[in-house]
């Protein structure tokens, strides 16, 4: 990649220009790993304001086979995740970065399906930062009930049914390797249940996600050597 520097007073001072490599060998992969290479360029040139310039996205677009919308999801989804950092035990905050990505359209008007792909992007963004702040977590911090409070959070925000089994109820389920697993905790334990019953499904058969959720290892520690260890909290995901 390299930076372009125009006259001073320009509207846009900076240009990034980014390399793609051959055009019959551009992939989807290689694609979003050089957006993301230069959104990081962004950040360190300590940017705040970024703009996508969607005529060239367009013609990435035609390379690959695709829309424009879907070049741009997969644009923003790249942009997005490769500032993804864990910094919520750090005494120091990052300062600086990009705050926003704007899209540079040609047009006076902005098409519903772009407008729905950039929007499916940050949902997609925010469910998997997410996921990884909470795999990152500490264990001693992000304990059952901690996760079960998290889960609650999300689902009163977007209007599904939260439930929770306790100890108790776990019991009454006959759940007995599930509570096998908890005793080597001091925790107590908790599954949580998260339901999202769109208006009009009523009466169809569910679709049953089901995740591990664990926030610390699940069993044969006293098989696994010490070092390491502290990686046990990522195996929830």
């Amino acid at each position: 990649s390299v930076v372009f520097y125009g006259p001073q007073g320009m509207e846009i001072p900076r240009v990034i220009g980014v390399g793609l490599g051959p055009r019959g060998q551009l992939d989807h992969e290689d694609f979003c790993f050089a957006v993301g290479r230069a959104m990081r360029q962004c950040h360190d040139l300590g940017l705040e304001f970024v703009g996508l310039d969607c005529a060239s996205l367009d013609r990435v677009a035609h390379v690959l086979g695709v829309s424009l919308s879907e070049a741009a999801r997969e644009a923003a989804f790249a942009a997005l995740m490769s500032l993804y950092s864990y910094d919520a035990w750090k005494s120091e905050k990052a300062k600086y970065g990009p705050r926003r990505l704007t899209l540079l359209l040609g047009e006076a008007y902005v098409q519903d399906g772009l407008r729905a792909a950039v929007r499916m992007a940050e949902a997609e963004c925010a469910g998997i930062s997410l996921a990884r702040d909470l795999a990152n977590a500490p264990a001693n911090d992000l304990t059952p009930c901690a996760f079960a409070q998290k889960a609650e959070m999300l689902a009163r925000r977007h209007g599904m049914d939260f439930s929770c089994l306790c100890r108790d109820d776990l019991k009454k389920e006959g759940m007995n390797a599930f509570l096998s697993v908890a005793k080597g905790s001091s925790e107590e334990p908790c599954m949580v249940v998260v339901r999202h019953v769109p208006k009009g499904t009523e009466d169809k058969q569910p679709i049953v996600l089901v995740g591990k959720g664990l926030c610390f290892d699940s069993g044969g520690i006293s098989l696994k050597p010490a070092k390491g260890m502290e990686a046990m909290k990522a195996d929830m995901s």
